[in-house]
C-alpha cells in the first residue's frame, strides 16, 4: 500500500482534475467513490500521518459531490454517485467514530 503522503497528494490532484475533466464517461467515477469509502471504512487509528488523507478526501467527496446532477451532467458520475452513497455515508460514520479521540 501506498503511504498516506502519496495519497494525500494523488487526492489533491484528483480534486483539481476531475473538474476539469467532468464530461469524459467511463467506470473511473465508480472507482475513485469506492476508493474513498474504502480509505473512510478502513480508517486506522487517527494519527498525523492520516489527517492529510482525510481532510483530502473528504474535499475531493465535496468536489464530486458539486459535480453531480448539474447541467453538465455525466450520466456515468450520477449512477456512481447514487450507488455509493450508502458506503459513502457508512464510511463516513466510521471516519468520524475514530477521529472522536483525536
Amino acid at each position: 500500500m501506498m503511504s498516506a503522503p502519496v495519497i494525500a497528494e494523488i487526492l489533491k490532484l484528483l480534486n483539481t482534475v476531475l473538474p476539469i475533466i467532468k464530461g469524459i464517461y467511463g467506470s473511473h467515477w465508480t472507482e475513485i467513490l469506492q476508493f474513498i469509502s474504502t480509505l473512510w471504512s478502513k480508517s486506522p487509528q487517527s494519527d498525523d500521518q492520516h489527517i492529510p488523507v482525510f481532510h483530502s478526501s473528504l474535499r475531493l467527496h465535496a468536489t464530486l459531490r458539486s459535480l453531480v446532477g448539474n447541467d453538465e451532467g455525466n450520466d456515468d458520475l450520477d449512477d456512481a454517485w447514487k450507488e455509493a452513497q450508502a458506503h459513502l455515508s457508512m464510511g463516513m460514520l466510521n471516519l468520524l467514530k475514530h477521529s472522536r479521540g483525536a
